[in-house]
């Protein structure tokens, strides 16, 4: 199955039109195991470590397990890379290994 790819918008103000502030993808989507994995995750530098990056987490979340169905949510980062081992963590993921 092919990507599943999500502009993340933000209103700079109540007047404002929304704008593209980062990307989200669903790839490695496995229906059959009921299995989705969270990837190629883009935010700008005024979305990261923002409330509003924590919410739309929580709502591509909520959508994986509330619209689509899926009772598994993968998210894989480099090892090396510590804000994106903090990120998952922070928001209850579960650490299971490291890919060789």
């Amino acid at each position: 199955m092919d990507p599943l790819c999500y502009a993340v918008l933000a209103k700079q103000s109540q007047d404002a039109e929304p704008e593209p502030v980062g990307l989200m993808s669903f790839m490695n989507i496995v229906p059959a195991h009921r299995r989705i994995e969270l990837e190629s995750i883009i935010f700008s530098s005024a979305l990261k470590r923002t409330r509003s990056a924590t919410e739309a987490f929580y709502l591509v979340m909520k959508h994986t397990f509330d619209n689509l169905g899926y009772s598994r949510l993968e998210w894989k980062a480099n090892h090396l890379n510590k804000p994106s081992l903090a990120a998952p963590e922070r928001l209850g993921f579960v650490f299971e290994g490291i890919f060789r």
